[in-house]
C-alpha cells in the first residue's frame, strides 16, 4: 500500500512538473511566434541572411544638431568591416578597416597615421563596440533568434489609442551588455516595432519611436528613432543593402 502511494505521489509530481514546463515553453513559443512575425514585417530572416553587405551613417541629433556620424562598410560575406568617424572632443579623423571583425584584427588610422601598437589595440576594441552599438539598432529585429536572446511577451500597453503587443527581449550572458533589457512596442495589425524602451546594464533608461520605414530589395528598415519629447533622434543615412542575387 504505501509503496502504491509513494508512486502515485510521484506520478503526481511528475505531471505538475510537466504542466508548469508546458506552460513556461507556451510562454516562449508564444513570444517566438510574436518575434517571428515582426522579423516577417522586415522581409524574413531567410531574405535578411542573403544580405551579403550592409552600409550605412549612424546620425545621432541633439535638439536638432548633428551631433554624432559614423560612416559603416560591412561585408557580411567575408567578415570585413570598415569604420570612419570625426572624434567629437579632438576633432581627429578616425578609420578602421577590419580584416575580420568578429576577430577584432585590422589596421587603425588617426588622421591618416597609423598610431602606436597600444593605441591601436584600443581603437580596435572601440571600433567593435561601435560595430555591435550601431548595427544593434538598425538590425535589431533580425537579431532576435540570435544565441542567448530571451523573448517574453509582456502585457499589452495602450498608446495614442493603440493596444501594442509588446515583446521582452533580454539576454543570457552574451554581448558586451548582458545586462541590458528592451521591451518592443509591436503593431498588432501590421507587426511593425512602433518603438522601444529600454533599461541598460548602467541603469539608464529610456524610449524612441521607430519611424521611416524604408525597403531595400527584400528587406525592410526603419530608418529613423526620435525620442517622444522629439528632442533627441537617431537616425541612419546612405543606406545600401546588397544580396548575394
Amino acid at each position: 500500500m504505501k509503496t502504491s502511494k509513494a508512486r502515485w505521489l510521484i506520478f503526481v509530481f511528475m505531471l505538475g512538473c510537466l504542466s508548469l514546463r508546458s506552460h513556461a515553453q507556451g510562454h516562449d513559443e508564444a513570444a517566438r511566434a510574436l518575434a517571428t512575425k515582426v522579423m516577417q514585417a522586415m522581409g524574413g530572416r531567410e531574405n535578411w541572411e542573403k544580405t551579403t553587405e550592409l552600409a550605412f551613417d549612424f546620425v545621432v541629433e541633439s535638439e536638432g544638431k548633428e551631433v554624432t556620424r559614423r560612416s559603416h562598410v560591412w561585408n557580411r560575406a567575408t567578415n570585413s568591416y570598415a569604420l570612419n568617424w570625426k572624434g567629437n572632443q579632438d576633432g581627429k579623423m578616425y578609420r578602421i578597416e577590419f580584416s575580420d571583425i568578429y576577430q577584432k584584427t585590422g589596421q587603425v588610422w588617426i588622421d591618416d597615421q597609423i598610431p602606436p601598437d597600444s593605441t591601436r589595440q584600443q581603437l580596435l576594441e572601440r571600433g567593435y563596440a561601435l560595430f555591435i552599438n550601431d548595427t544593434y539598432w538598425l538590425i535589431m529585429p533580425f537579431k532576435l533568434f540570435d544565441p542567448g536572446v530571451k523573448l517574453h511577451e509582456a502585457p499589452v500597453e495602450n498608446k495614442n489609442g493603440v493596444a501594442y503587443r509588446v515583446l521582452h527581449v533580454s539576454f543570457e550572458n552574451v554581448g558586451l551588455t548582458p545586462g541590458d533589457q528592451y521591451w518592443l512596442w509591436i503593431d498588432p495589425a501590421s507587426f511593425r516595432i512602433q518603438g522601444w524602451r529600454y533599461k541598460l546594464q548602467s541603469n539608464h533608461e529610456g524610449a524612441y519611436l521607430w519611424e521611416n520605414y524604408q525597403s531595400f530589395g527584400a528587406v525592410t528598415l526603419p530608418l529613423r528613432r526620435v525620442t517622444e519629447d522629439g528632442k533627441r533622434a537617431i537616425w541612419f543615412d546612405k543606406v545600401r543593402v546588397n544580396s548575394g542575387k
